[in-house]
């Protein structure tokens, strides 16, 4: 299963940093094949709400016992759905995944005329740019 990036998290106690990093479900941009970068115009589709819910499962069982003192966010409303949607399953991060940061950092790459264009389009009409 993969996702977008969408969140980090560090937990302690550990001698450094320990970051997991999450992507967000598939959107139905996702699925048309469509350029999304910092657009905010696209949606979870079921399948993506179904592996948010499965990604807050996984990480309630995978970090059962860790604490978690900060959770990093992009401000995309996929990213945000996706971390609202895993933290129903994760009852022991709900409280600092309620209280996450959002950074713009975590944004996905902005391309600007491409945004919301067909991937197969870009690659057809801008070879050398698109590579």
């Amino acid at each position: 299963m993969l996702f977008p990036l969408c969140l980090a998290m560090t937990l302690a106690p550990h001698p450094g940093r320990r970051f997991i990093i999450l992507r967000h479900g598939l959107t139905d941009w996702n699925v048309e094949g469509r350029m999304q970068g910092t657009s905010d115009f696209s949606r979870l589709t079921p399948l993506g709400v179904s592996q948010a819910v499965g990604a807050g499962v996984g990480l309630s069982r995978l970090l059962a016992g860790e604490v978690i003192t900060t959770v990093y966010a992009s401000p995309l409303s996929r990213a945000q759905q996706t971390l609202e949607l895993a933290a129903t399953q994760w009852p022991e991060a709900a409280s600092v995944v309620g209280q996450h940061v959002v950074l713009d950092d975590l944004k996905e790459i902005e391309l600007r005329e491409w945004s919301g264009l067909l991937s197969r389009d870009v690659q057809r009409d801008a070879p050398d740019v698109y590579r």
